[in-house]
């Protein structure tokens, strides 16, 4: 779940004949709409923040961007938040969340003010293309569009020009190495697992097909105790554990010391290595990083 953040406008004193000017931190600009199943949202108002990275929650930030049709303040930048606020009729907005150092639109959620009476709120990836004209770490501007996501039930598309200062913390814009990612952990040691990954596969690929078949009620039972959350947090992560755990993974291999296991995972998206814990009821996904 996005955090509260705690925003504080930053002046800079400049002489001016004899006396003391403030200048105002840069004010956001907006303009441009959403279409969602042929109903059209202009938008009037951009929030950008920091929050925890997705896939390098303890060192890196994300950028999240909110384009909305009524104010949404930086502190209210939460997924439950403006879940609540769509479903009360009072809210429709577009929240991207995108990694500073390749620009990417990793995952999106869509509260379109036609869907709140079917309870209809989406999310995934791929929602939209961020093509910024200027992205530093205290403000960010440029454009968003999609031309069509969605299915059969939902249809979206984008187009907005967009320019707004960022509230929440410092962003890390180097590319962060594979190598040196891994170099930061502890390879675990044990037996080797076979191609499928034994009993901690076997637990992965349940937890795949339940995160892509069913809602968030349907996971809790394959994460540890510490990654369980209220049923509000566990929709806003969604996005973020089906990214993480592909529809499509494989298990080629790994290793196992009875408590731990590392399981060596390859999808049409690439590689990388799942952690699985076990606990008195079985093995549980604990996150994944690069191969």
């Amino acid at each position: 779940m996005l955090k509260r953040s705690l925003f504080c406008a930053v002046v800079t004193l400049v002489p001016f004949a004899g006396s003391v000017v403030f200048a105002a931190a840069p004010a956001s600009h907006v303009a441009g709409s959403m279409t969602v199943n042929g109903k059209k949202t202009d938008f009037r108002y951009v929030t950008a923040v920091t929050d925890s990275s997705m896939f390098f929650p303890d060192k890196r930030k994300d950028l999240v961007l909110v384009f909305s049709d009524v104010s949404v303040a930086s502190s209210d930048v939460d997924a439950s938040r403006l879940t609540r606020r769509w479903a009360d009729g009072t809210l429709s907005a577009l929240l991207l969340r995108i990694q500073p150092w390749d620009r990417q639109v990793i995952s999106g959620n869509l509260w379109a003010g036609n869907l709140a009476k079917k309870g209809k709120q989406i999310s995934g990836n791929g929602m939209a293309n961020f093509l910024p004209s200027k992205f530093d770490s205290q403000s960010v501007e440029g454009r968003i569009t999609q031309k069509k996501y969605g299915d059969d039930s939902v249809s979206l598309s984008v187009d907005v020009t967009f320019s707004a200062p960022i509230s929440g913390g410092s962003l890390d814009f180097a590319n962060p190495e594979l190598a040196s990612v891994s170099s930061t952990e502890t390879k675990l040691t044990g037996e080797r697992l076979p191609a499928g990954g034994g009993a901690p596969g076997a637990g992965y690929l349940a937890f795949v097909k339940a995160l892509h078949a069913g809602g968030a009620a349907a996971i809790g039972k394959y994460l540890p105790a510490p990654m369980r959350g209220s049923s509000e947090e566990m929709k806003a992560v969604l996005p973020m554990l089906r990214d993480m755990a592909p529809k499509d993974s494989k298990i080629t291999g790994g290793v196992s010391n009875g408590s731990q296991a590392e399981l060596e995972m390859t999808s049409a998206s690439g590689k990388g290595i799942v952690k699985m814990t076990h606990e008195k009821d079985g093995w549980k996904f604990n996150g994944v990083r690069p191969m």
